[in-house]
């Protein structure tokens, strides 16, 4: 076994473009660059899906890499939570409107309901909760 570097972020580096289009063009090369390397898997793929700008851009740019490009993943499912009574929780509207435009509803989690029970809150197999990967029950 060896160990290299794959990766070296230097500082000094700078980025410089004649124009905005060229700034544009860069950020969208290397924003399509990263979302293709997540689709390199033999199953689906599920992306979080918020209805936010970034999830949403996230989404959609997959959607066009798979219909444009192809890759090892043959299919993107999206995941969604919400909460109709989080206050200024409107996510939710915009996340259906991504569905829409793709032509595919996506599997939604309404954790409004979960908070209200315990019972649902307990870490089993599967939690939905980022940041609980690695936990166990002792």
């Amino acid at each position: 076994m060896s160990v290299e570097r794959f990766w070296h972020f230097s500082p000094h580096t700078i980025i410089r473009y004649k124009t905005d289009r060229d700034y544009e063009e860069h950020f969208r090369h290397v924003f399509r660059q990263s979302v293709r390397r997540r689709l390199r898997s033999d199953a689906p793929v599920i992306a979080e899906l918020s209805g936010g700008l970034d999830s949403s851009s996230i989404v959609c740019m997959a959607d066009d890499i798979l219909a444009n490009e192809g890759a090892d993943t043959r299919r993107l499912d999206t995941l969604s939570f919400y909460d109709k009574t989080e206050p200024k929780g409107d996510d939710w509207v915009y996340f259906h409107k991504i569905e829409r435009q793709r032509g595919r509803v996506g599997i939604h989690i309404d954790s409004s309901k979960m908070a209200k029970s315990p019972k649902s809150l307990e870490l089993g197999t599967f939690c939905p909760f980022p940041g609980t990967l690695g936990i166990t029950r002792g």
